[in-house]
């Protein structure tokens, strides 16, 4: 039986999205949410009501055309980096969503309910995606991104950026907060103890003191674990001649898929990575490679000269 990788086909809406004021169901408060189709201008309430009937029938006048177009991750191998490099601003948020889909952190909320004769309530639901989730995912991948590439630095014999990332104290390994986006469970601290953060903390436990970039990929290979689970799913299936079965793992949203392109460069299984210069992802044989081209070498090399020189 043999091991692939599904692709992710995703769906969005033609009409996009829009924000709106939303009551969130875990605190009652209402925060900014997306949701699907363009905002209805109706009229205010000065209006008659035939002049919101007219409205609403507007509205509804195109229910009979497709809704929906259909992209697949596979034509977009760095989605994750320009999720990554997405303003956490409302208006860049949009504009990712318009651009690509929802992500796949919605959340059910009532947008509609009465009550019938006989005493059932009957509800409507809808599924929006809140803005402050998608902040936390952004930032969490940003931050992932940001330690995969100091990585590739180190590869360069460049460490010193991904050295103040973590610290070895007394046999034990820690990273600075800022690195753990939404992590809450040690308050405000500066440094957090990774065997208390990590699923596996026997992991670092094992990390010789000054082994960085051996800390840097166990912590990488543990946000990546902790992002994929409950977003991708192991499934058998046949082969185009049905004559084999093979094992692929589908992402159940964009943010799964995401996460799988990103799990993919850091095992390097899809030979590819970002230039450590200018960013742009090439293709590569050898593993130690780091730049894209020999100019960007170069460039590197005369721009770290010139750091050292002002210090």
């Amino acid at each position: 039986m043999s091991t692939t990788d599904a692709t992710f086909v995703q769906t969005v809406n033609i009409d996009g999205y829009h924000w709106k004021d939303t009551i969130y169901p875990r605190t009652g408060n209402a925060i900014p949410a997306l949701h699907g189709g363009a905002e209805l201008d109706l009229p205010g309430p000065e209006a008659s009501l035939e002049e919101h009937l007219l409205a609403f029938d507007d509205a509804w006048a195109d229910i009979g055309t497709p809704a929906s177009r259909h992209y697949s991750t596979a034509d977009l191998p760095d989605l994750y980096r320009r999720f990554a490099n997405t303003p956490t601003a409302k208006n860049a948020v949009l504009g990712f969503a318009n651009k690509y889909g929802l992500i796949g952190v919605g959340e059910a909320i009532v947008v509609d309910e009465d009550t019938h004769p006989d005493g059932p309530v009957w509800r409507q639901y809808d599924t929006v995606e809140f803005g402050h989730i998608w902040a936390r995912e952004i930032a969490a991948m940003r931050a992932a991104v940001e330690m995969l590439d100091l990585m590739d630095e180190a590869l360069g014999t460049d460490i010193d950026e991904l050295s103040k990332r973590f610290a070895c104290t007394n046999g034990v390994w820690h990273v600075r907060r800022e690195y753990l986006p939404g992590y809450t469970n040690q308050g405000k601290v500066e440094w957090v103890d990774l065997n208390i953060w990590a699923d596996e903390p026997e992991s670092f436990a094992s990390l010789a003191s000054d082994d960085i970039t051996g800390v840097a990929t166990e912590f990488l290979r543990a946000v990546v674990n902790q992002k994929l689970a409950g977003r991708v799913n192991a499934i058998i299936v046949w082969d185009e001649e049905h004559t084999k079965t093979m094992l692929i793992y589908k992402p159940t949203s964009l943010l799964g898929a995401m996460w799988m392109q990103f799990a993919a460069t850091l095992t390097r299984t899809n030979n590819s990575r970002a230039c450590i210069e200018c960013g742009k992802v090439f293709d590569f044989v050898r593993r130690n490679r780091v730049f894209c081209s020999e100019a960007c070498q170069k460039r590197y090399g005369r721009r770290k000269a010139k750091q050292s020189e002002l210090r």
